[in-house]
C-alpha cells in the first residue's frame, strides 16, 4: 500500500508484505549457488517504501528507496527434507515506469533495482552444504494494481 502525503506531488510513501519464490536463474546469478540443488524462498518479509515521481505522483517515471527485513528458507535437493532459515535486511534503490493504459484506475509498473542485503539472523547451512549470501541483489519485477 502507497499513500501520497499530503501537500505532495511528486512523492508516494508506503509499507508491504511479500514471499516469493526465487527462480533458479536468480539463485544462479551467484556463481558460488549456480546448478548446486538449492530451493530458496523469502516465505515473509515486510518493507517500507519511497518513491519519488518526476511527473505526478504515481504516474510515469520514478526512482525509489525500499529498506525491510525478508525471512528465508532454503532447501536443497541433494538433502531432502532438510531446510534452513535466515532472516536478513535489505537495501534496494530502484527505478521504474507507472502507467494507467485505461480509463479504470488500474496501473502497470515495472521496475528495477540493485539491493544491498545482510544476513542478520538464522542459519544458510543445510547439513554441511552452504547458501551463499551475496550482498548485492539485482532484481526486475513487474506490478499491477488498482487506486483508491
Amino acid at each position: 500500500m502507497r499513500i501520497r502525503p499530503a501537500g505532495s506531488l511528486h512523492l508516494l510513501v508506503g509499507a508491504g508484505a511479500y514471499a516469493l519464490g526465487f527462480p533458479d536463474l536468480m539463485v544462479g546469478l551467484d556463481p558460488k549457488n549456480k546448478d548446486k540443488g538449492w530451493d530458496v524462498r523469502i516465505a515473509d518479509a515486510w518493507s517500507l517504501f519511497g518513491e519519488y515521481y518526476f511527473d505526478e505522483a504515481g504516474r510515469k517515471w520514478f526512482a525509489g528507496l525500499q529498506a525491510g527485513i525478508q525471512n528465508f528458507r532454503i532447501r536443497n535437493e541433494g538433502l531432502p527434507g532438510a531446510e534452513s532459515r535466515y532472516r536478513n535486511l535489505i537495501l534496494m534503490p530502484s527505478v521504474g515506469y507507472s502507467w494507467s493504459p485505461f480509463r479504470i484506475p488500474v496501473y502497470i509498473k515495472p521496475w528495477v533495482g540493485i539491493g544491498y542485503t545482510a544476513k542478520v539472523s538464522g542459519n544458510n547451512r543445510i547439513e554441511g552444504a552452504e547458501y551463499n549470501i551475496s550482498p548485492i541483489l539485482p532484481f526486475a519485477t513487474l506490478h499491477m494494481g488498482y487506486v483508491f
